[in-house]
């Protein structure tokens, strides 16, 4: 009986609600929907407690740079958000752009929690403010299609140089960690390949599908961790490849 008190003063009651049901009444968005916070605009919270909807983006490497950019957006809570993105690139989230009761009511404490907010991200809870740069650098450069990967690995590497990035690098592992997944080896691509195998090919200057190809049965038999079943995997994967014969790494960037 409580819940449902509670819930008809925050958000009324539905024109389907059944009076006679304790655990009925509006709720907010479809939790299987894109945008699951979304409420209609006869929803009663809508002239109670929310008038528009902010974008929150994910705050992960892997988020695209125009996601990451739109984080913090605004629009009217009855347009229709964009839909150009995976749902678990961010969301859309319903708030009040009015009045704001507690700012006024702890303006200090306010400021403080504002001050000291964090998000999650791939680097632990970070402040947007100070994350967000260092994203939108990284993603500059993984997405510019313009360079090689090589080149873009080399960018990567000065970016994580720069000291004022030093606690997001080091919670990150560095821009080695961060290279291999964002620009994998051909070789680590191959289903069931052992690391010692990967590390054996490449000693031998077999890094790339050109190379794995002209290659014999034997010769890749020779190399330990490789017997009938992975050389068929091997086989398999040059067959299917559609990419560069010749790259030895792979870009393989969210956009």
């Amino acid at each position: 009986m409580a819940l449902s008190r509670i819930k008809h003063l925050l958000f009324g009651r539905s024109k389907a609600t059944d009076a006679s049901s304790d655990d009925s009444g509006w709720s907010i968005g479809n939790p299987e929907a894109r945008h699951p916070y979304a409420i209609a605009g006869d929803h009663p919270a809508a002239n109670r407690w929310f008038n528009a909807l902010a974008f929150h983006a994910t705050f992960q490497l892997r988020t695209p740079k125009r996601i990451i950019e739109r984080n913090g957006v605004i629009i009217p809570l009855t347009a229709n958000p964009s839909s150009d993105f995976e749902p678990w690139m961010g969301v859309w989230f319903p708030i009040n752009t009015g009045h704001n009761v507690l700012a006024d009511f702890a303006p200090k404490a306010w400021a403080e929690m504002e001050a000291n907010r964090t998000v999650a991200s791939d680097a632990g809870p970070v402040k947007p403010a100070e994350y967000m740069p260092f994203l939108i650098a990284f993603r500059t450069i993984v997405e510019d299609g313009s360079a090689t990967i090589a080149e873009r690995m080399t960018e990567v590497e000065a970016l994580f140089r720069e000291p004022k990035w030093a606690s997001f690098v080091a919670a990150l592992q560095g821009a080695e960690c961060v290279c291999a997944r964002f620009f994998p080896t051909v070789l680590s691509r191959i289903n069931g390949l052992p690391h010692r195998s990967r590390i054996a090919l490449s000693g031998s200057d077999i890094q790339t599908v050109a190379a794995l190809r002209a290659a014999d049965d034997a010769t890749l038999l020779a190399f330990t961790g490789i017997g009938p079943a992975k050389l068929a995997s091997i086989r398999q994967f040059c067959d299917a490849f559609d990419g560069d014969p010749h790259a030895d790494r792979l870009a393989d960037i969210a956009l």
